[in-house]
């Protein structure tokens, strides 16, 4: 059964950081307000956002257009749980928003990988809201599966090609995406594999034939 990540209070309690908070760019909440994304994270503009206390917190607000607050999870899940919450409204808006850093307790950890492909508005619109409360918990526990998971390697691509600079290899990522999702095949794509790499290991067609291994095993290499 999977790891329950949330601190069940019939349980032995569960040590949590003091405070975790994700400093956002691209985009702030509709009309300013803050934003639950989830019972454990609510969405702040950066101007809305209480007071943490600490020094950096507030010059690091000054920078960022809304922040993200963790809380009630088990330390050191903070940032898997932000990372979700970021994707769910990376995935239904047409914001350009993106994790800048993130300070837990009163460490202070930047995060330079802007968002570059898309195109973007400047106020993330309720639905998008909505979406991520509604699927930000399924998507935490897909960025961290038990096994190899279809959806778990499209989501990691996605949000990867949307930081990379050179549109080739965003543009295979987002193909990637997509055929991680739809393909039903693996045994097509580890077939093309194992001919490739007969041939190149191969002199002559007859020794590429003689080494091809089978579509299989190159399956289960990966």
């Amino acid at each position: 059964m999977k790891e329950n990540r949330i601190a069940n209070e019939n349980l032995t309690p569960i040590p949590q950081a003091r405070f975790f908070r994700a400093y956002l760019q691209g985009a702030v909440p509709k009309a300013g307000l803050s934003a639950n994304i989830t019972q454990n994270m609510t969405l702040y503009s950066s101007s809305a956002a209480p007071p943490l206390g600490h020094g950096d917190d507030s010059k690091l607000r000054q920078h960022a257009s809304c922040v993200l607050d963790v809380k009630g999870v088990p330390r050191h899940w903070e940032l898997n749980w932000a990372v979700a919450g970021v994707l769910a409204l990376q995935i239904a808006s047409e914001c350009g928003i993106e994790m800048s850093g993130f300070l837990a307790d009163s460490n202070y950890v930047p995060i330079s990988r802007p968002v570059i492909w898309g195109h973007y508005y400047d106020e993330l619109p309720e639905e998008a809201i909505r979406f991520a409360n509604a699927h930000t918990a399924l998507l935490e526990s897909l960025l961290l599966p038990e096994r190899y998971s279809r959806v778990t390697n499209a989501l990691r691509l996605y949000q990867g090609s949307l930081t990379l600079d050179n549109a080739d290899l965003a543009l295979l990522g987002f193909v990637g995406a997509i055929e991680s999702l739809f393909s039903l095949a693996p045994q097509e794509l580890a077939f093309r594999l194992s001919l490739l790499l007969a041939k190149f290991l191969g002199d002559e067609r007859r020794t590429a034939d003689n080494v091809q291994p089978s579509p299989l095993s190159v399956h289960r290499s990966f």
